[in-house]
């Protein structure tokens, strides 16, 4: 795991579940970064610091994994899928370009398929 540490362009965690890089969100566009299975958001640390030149970044952690929020149902994708969703309405981003690695991967492209993403990278 990623250790929790503050870099030079840190905003720092969002309620503990999200890690948000940079400072000028009105004037870049926002990307959120979504992990695998067992992960975290942090695992994301090493990408953000390359995108967080033109892009916002928030890597939130899923529900139900390593300091993420607890799941409210069974873990399955779509449930995954709903929790993210809160967490996006919660910030009030109605959309915003979403990449994802294996279940973050899928969850991203479940958001897009809802109509929440500009753009989607899946891997």
């Amino acid at each position: 795991m990623a250790q929790e540490r503050p870099g030079p362009h840190r905003a720092g965690r969002c309620d503990g579940h999200a890690r948000q890089l940079g400072t000028d969100v009105a004037e870049k566009p926002l990307i959120v970064l979504l992990h695998g299975v067992g992960m975290s958001g942090a695992v994301w640390d090493s990408v953000a610091a390359h995108l967080e030149a033109s892009f916002e970044v928030l890597a939130p952690t899923a529900a139900g994994h390593r300091g993420g929020p607890p799941l409210r149902e069974f873990g399955t994708v779509r449930h995954l899928t709903d929790e993210t969703e809160r967490f996006l309405d919660g910030r009030g981003i109605e959309t915003a370009h979403k990449a994802g690695n294996s279940l973050g991967g899928w969850m991203a492209i479940e958001l897009a398929r809802r109509g929440r993403a500009s753009s989607v990278c899946a891997i």
